[in-house]
């Protein structure tokens, strides 16, 4: 999931894709988009704010596969974030869960399900609006000492997540840091 444009963003710089078909789902647009390999394949359901995006690794589906997938979930937009949940009777369950979110000119959010909190350190952390950051570690291939070259952690009262800061910043570490300090994570 993620804010509108997330798909493409995906099809421009993590797997080089094209939109080959679109459909509607539930009076919602659907997005198909095939890799330039012709073998990896995306499918996003857009909504009001968010997108909800599936990745297909093997041949691309079809139409119908699509819809039958997305046939499985519910989906509630609001502004503040997009909740999936399975519907009855599909069988499905969460085994693993965890959101990856890619904020434009900021980095990536990795969110691990609920039962998480056992990541967080002993020691204290800087305090944030909504918690606590720590400073993990640098990232190998990010030489210096500049925001983006290490490896954060947030945490909240009910959630933790590990921040990586885009590879090649459009803004300053101060801008980046002040963002880093208002994320605010909420299972519920």
């Amino acid at each position: 999931m993620g804010t509108l444009g997330f798909q493409d963003l995906a099809n421009e710089a993590v797997m080089p894709a094209t939109i080959v078909d679109r459909f509607m789902v539930s009076g919602r647009e659907v997005r198909l988009a095939v890799g330039v390999d012709g073998y990896n394949a995306t499918a996003a359901l857009i909504d009001e704010w968010h997108e909800a995006m599936l990745v297909y690794a093997g041949p691309p589906p079809g139409r119908s596969q699509v819809i039958q997938a997305l046939q499985q979930f519910s989906f509630e937009d609001h502004p503040e974030g997009m909740i999936v949940r399975a519907l009855p009777g599909t069988g499905l369950q969460m085994l693993n869960e965890f959101v990856k979110i890619v904020v434009q000119d900021r980095g990536s959010i990795t969110v691990p399900g609920p039962g998480s909190l056992g990541m967080v350190p002993r020691h204290s952390g800087a305090r944030t609006v909504f918690g606590e950051v720590w400073r993990l570690g640098q990232l190998p291939d990010r030489p210096g000492d500049a925001a983006n070259t290490y490896i954060y952690l947030v945490g909240t009262e009910t959630a933790v997540a590990e921040v990586i800061l885009d590879y090649e910043p459009t803004v300053d570490d101060a801008t980046l840091l002040a963002w880093l300090e208002t994320i605010n994570l909420v299972w519920t």
